[in-house]
């Protein structure tokens, strides 16, 4: 009796997660999220490319107009050295084009504002099938609600796992158009890369929980979805007034001649703990310290288990109407 009570739960969970993965692919909205991050990932490549393209024709210019002057018979020496120091600048500004080649590679998941899609998709996900009566039909016919909410939860892990891997393999093919730049892109940057996938993974899975609880605890498309980007709304006004307030620390310890000022403002540090605010931070091809690795780590790992908790308990106390 035991063994069929948990074959029957077992197969009630692999129902509903088939159920929602299959709604899931149902949806236009995924499809349409997936053709928006293409053309932000293009927009930001092509804007990159008309760089290098801009750089490059003023070497060509540069190198011309060089080869014009020692070709003159009547050029002085000021006028071979004034054209010298124009295709030096040049190629510089080449350099500095290419210093940071590989920047939109390691920049990804922020390219598409994955954490928006995330907002979007999960609150008319979730708020369909409460407004549509299906959640309430589930639990109606003896699935368990823990079933419900982590079968959502995995179907949004995996929902964003594919968007990212499908960023990645797109950035990844789009930035050897034009080359890797410099530091050379080796051993060392590639794990660096995959260190950012994995910390920009969490930190998008915390983000991608508070909207699933927002879902949960709003129970409709048009609350879900409203709850979702108020709140990541918020988050930005929050932060956008506080980086006023940096700014002006930045600029008054530039006046007494403290370049620390501003790291050691304490609001400037608590703002790497604000939910939602780690993404940045992920985003480097630099070696990075253990303890800031492990705040990255940890901080989304907790408001995605504190998430969750609450989402999980309002769902399981309150009725189903």
């Amino acid at each position: 009796m035991m063994t069929t009570n948990n074959q029957q739960k077992t197969n009630s969970f692999a129902n509903t997660l088939a159920s929602d993965f299959y709604k899931l692919g149902k949806m236009k909205s995924v499809y349409i999220g997936a053709a928006i991050m293409l053309a932000l990932i293009l927009i930001s490549f092509a804007v990159f490319w008309l760089q290098v393209g801009d750089a490059k024709k003023s070497i060509s210019i540069a190198n011309d107009k060089y080869a014009a002057v020692q070709a003159d018979s009547s050029s002085t020496q000021e006028q071979i050295d004034a054209a010298a120091a124009e295709v030096k600048t040049a190629n510089k500004g080449l350099d500095e084009v290419m210093a940071n080649a590989h920047g939109n590679l390691f920049s990804f998941a922020s390219l598409v504002n994955l954490e928006l899609m995330l907002a979007i998709i999960i609150g008319i996900f979730v708020g369909k099938d409460f407004s549509n009566g299906t959640v309430r039909l589930t639990v109606a016919r003896g699935a368990s609600r823990l079933h419900i909410y982590f079968s959502k939860f995995i179907v949004m892990a995996t929902l964003l796992l594919g968007y990212m891997l499908g960023a990645l393999l797109v950035c990844g093919i789009f930035t050897a158009v034009k080359g890797y730049g410099t530091p050379v892109f080796d051993g060392v940057q590639f794990a660096r890369l995959m260190r950012t996938f994995a910390l920009s993974y969490v930190a998008l899975l915390s983000a991608g929980s508070i909207f699933l609880m927002l879902a949960f605890l709003t129970r409709s498309s048009g609350a879900a979805l409203g709850a979702s980007l108020g709140f990541y709304i918020l988050i930005g006004v929050i932060v956008s007034i506080l980086s006023v307030r940096f700014a002006i620390v930045s600029i008054v310890g530039g006046i007494v001649g403290n370049d620390e000022a501003l790291q050691e403002d304490k609001l400037y540090q608590a703002l790497s703990y604000l939910p939602m605010q780690q993404m940045s931070y992920c985003i480097s091809d630099k070696s990075m310290k253990v303890g800031e690795a492990m705040k990255l780590l940890f901080m989304p790992i907790a408001y995605t288990l504190l998430s969750s908790f609450v989402g999980i308990i309002t769902f399981v106390k309150r009725d189903i109407k």
